[in-house]
């Protein structure tokens, strides 16, 4: 989640499913015709994405919304798939229509918030970011990406409330833990650093691994070095069967 080659790469398969997902157009208040080759286009559109192929999508989508403006979810799409080619000054004017269209859009205010962040309109993605997590409370990327937003500002506490939601909302993801750590060290709260970074223990042996080799990898934490590496051999000899060794699960996070 750190680096951007494309918006695609910031989101998961499930969230890609959901923007996706609209197939179905409205029908209210717009002409027999253009409707209809409106939503051929769009049909169209996600099926090419969900064969990858982003420029026929977006040609598709690029048709929809010129047929039927008004119709957010084709907005939303075309923002997206947009978003995949890396012209995110492109999809975030496409998301910022769908939320003109549908003030109540979620989905759209998380990838326009996500958008802005990987420009680095930090005000901007806070804004949208806070209306996705107050209009989809259990959307942990939303709350993930809101409270890197808000390390951005030093703002520590709206920070780690932010990341800690996005922990408990999605559990096995190592990234809020690794997030919540930076924003502590930030903080000068190097043991609320370390408990943090090894939080995702109950993911097994190799996340709390990667966790402390993160939080090792931190040249003012060098010094914890021995008392983590003692801590994680006796968790991960009480986390799995006896045969199992913390040497295994080293290689199997370096691989």
């Amino acid at each position: 989640m750190l680096a951007l080659v494309s918006l695609l790469c910031s989101v998961s398969v499930a969230q890609r499913k959901r923007a996706a997902s609209q197939s179905r157009p409205p029908t209210a208040g717009v002409a027999q015709k253009s409707r209809s080759l409106a939503a051929e286009h769009y049909n169209r559109g996600i099926a090419l994405l969900k064969q990858q192929d982003v420029d026929g999508a977006i040609e598709q989508f690029r048709a929809a919304v010129k047929l039927w403006p008004e119709w957010p979810e084709a907005h939303l799409n075309l923002g997206f798939a947009l978003g995949t080619k890396g012209l995110l000054d492109q999809a975030i004017a496409e998301f910022e229509a769908a939320v003109r269209l549908k003030p109540d859009y979620g989905e759209a205010y998380y990838y326009l918030g996500t958008a802005r962040w990987f420009v680095r309109d930090v005000p901007g993605a806070i804004a949208a970011l806070r209306t996705a997590t107050r209009l989809l409370p259990n959307h942990a990327d939303a709350h993930y990406y809101l409270g890197l937003a808000l390390q951005k500002t030093r703002d520590v506490q709206g920070a780690l409330e932010a990341l800690s939601t996005a922990a408990r909302l999605s559990p096995t993801d190592i990234e809020p833990r690794h997030a919540m750590g930076l924003v502590l060290q930030q903080d000068e709260d190097l043991d609320g650093a370390a408990r943090a970074m090894l939080g995702h223990l109950a993911g097994g042996p190799t996340a709390a691994y990667a966790n402390i080799k993160r939080l090792l990898n931190q040249d003012r934490f060098a010094g914890l070095a021995d008392q983590l590496d003692a801590d994680l051999d006796g968790v991960a000899r009480a986390l799995v069967p006896r045969q199992v060794r913390l040497a295994d699960a080293v290689d199997e996070a370096d691989r």
